[in-house]
């Protein structure tokens, strides 16, 4: 079977439009994906990127915290105590008497630090004595500040506070080879 040269172009450009869809197919879509894979991947790691730069600065900022703490708490006395210290400022501000009861507690927080909380209760209180034991007591040099303070006017004396302050410090862990 003989084709004339009108069919056989015909057959020619039939052959040639088959074989240029398969190239298509299987050659350039495949890497038209792949490059828009890529271009996905690329912009997934540069958010990556971006989000550890700033989980590195986070870290960077606690531990220059960190650094501040640790140097604050190297100025502080060696001998300091959080329960001494609430005792001596209420002496110095004249509200010893005042003192209903000091209960202490101490949580370990991690291998680094040690939470320390004292709650003292006050009664019949005068709101300036209170206001200027408040001020002696939380002191930052000293790594101590409130926690909490509920304060309700005294049943008896009306001119009169009773107090329930709860004052919180840190110190250093002593892990002494354990």
């Amino acid at each position: 079977m003989r084709l004339s040269s009108r069919d056989r172009a015909a057959l020619f450009i039939g052959v040639g439009a088959l074989l240029l869809f398969v190239i298509v197919r299987l050659g350039v879509y495949p890497l038209l994906d792949a490059n828009e894979r890529l271009r996905r991947g690329i912009k997934v790691r540069k958010n990556w990127t971006v989000e550890m730069r700033g989980m590195q600065e986070r870290v960077r900022q606690l531990s220059n915290r960190s650094s501040g703490l640790q140097q604050q708490l190297a100025n502080r006395s060696q001998d300091f105590s959080l329960f001494a210290f609430l005792e001596q400022q209420a002496t110095q501000k004249g509200v010893k008497k005042n003192i209903a009861s000091m209960k202490t507690d101490q949580q370990k927080s991690d291998d680094q630090f040690t939470h320390l909380q004292v709650e003292i209760k006050l009664q019949a209180i005068p709101l300036k004595q209170l206001v200027s034991y408040l001020e002696a007591i939380e002191s930052p040099e000293n790594v101590v500040a409130f926690k909490r303070i509920l304060i309700q006017k005294n049943s008896k004396e009306t001119d009169r506070l009773d107090v329930t302050i709860q004052v919180i410090s840190i110190e250093r862990t002593n892990n002494n080879g354990v």
